[in-house]
């Protein structure tokens, strides 16, 4: 097989399996309570909102990680176009976590702290912002496997590495207990 067969080949398996991903990509979405139920009265919410937020702290940390890899593999010509799909999946993975700990956490919002419910306010726009970067730089590998120089993939895997450092930030903030707090009419920083 010559290489051109062989790179049509590996672009349609690579639109096969992103272009699922793509349209599937995290989405942060409000999520609605169920009901009371009797372990409700017991439950420690608490508890469970540092632990869910501490999970989002390390997922912003690996997909940080990733991103800073891409941002360095986006200037080196001999690396894969299956190098950055690989590191992009990471990413959607981490993303897609950080959507469902989000939509429990907004689940369990009102009965957590103001500290915790800070953070939960913070977070959600930067997990959305890293879901679309992430489906922009899937889409983009999809189309342009070998063109990753360009600013345009440049900037979404800047976008990435950004936004996962400011999440990072937003929750060893909280955890410090550092995190600015909303003001009480709901416009805060």
């Amino acid at each position: 097989m010559d290489i051109t067969k062989w790179l049509q080949t590996g672009a349609v398996v690579g639109a096969m399996i992103f272009a699922p991903a793509a349209a599937m990509a995290a989405r942060v979405q409000s999520c609605v309570a169920g009901p009371a139920t009797a372990a409700s009265y017991t439950w420690n919410f608490n508890r469970e909102a540092n632990h869910l937020l501490k999970d989002i702290r390390n997922d912003a940390q690996h997909v940080n990680s990733n991103a800073e890899k891409l941002e360095n593999f986006a200037v080196e010509p001999d690396i894969s176009w299956q190098i950055h799909a690989d590191y992009l999946t990471r990413i959607k993975s981490r993303i897609d976590d950080m959507g469902k700990r989000l939509c429990r956490l907004e689940e369990i919002k009102r009965v957590v702290t103001p500290e915790e419910q800070a953070a939960i306010h913070q977070a959600h726009p930067l997990v959305q912002y890293l879901a679309d970067n992430t489906d922009d730089a899937i889409n983009y590998v999809n189309q342009y496997q070998n063109n990753f120089w360009t600013p345009t993939y440049r900037t979404y895997v800047q976008n990435l590495a950004h936004e996962s450092h400011m999440l990072r930030h937003k929750m060893h903030q909280e955890e410090l207990g550092q995190l600015t707090l909303p003001a009480a009419n709901g416009f805060g920083s």
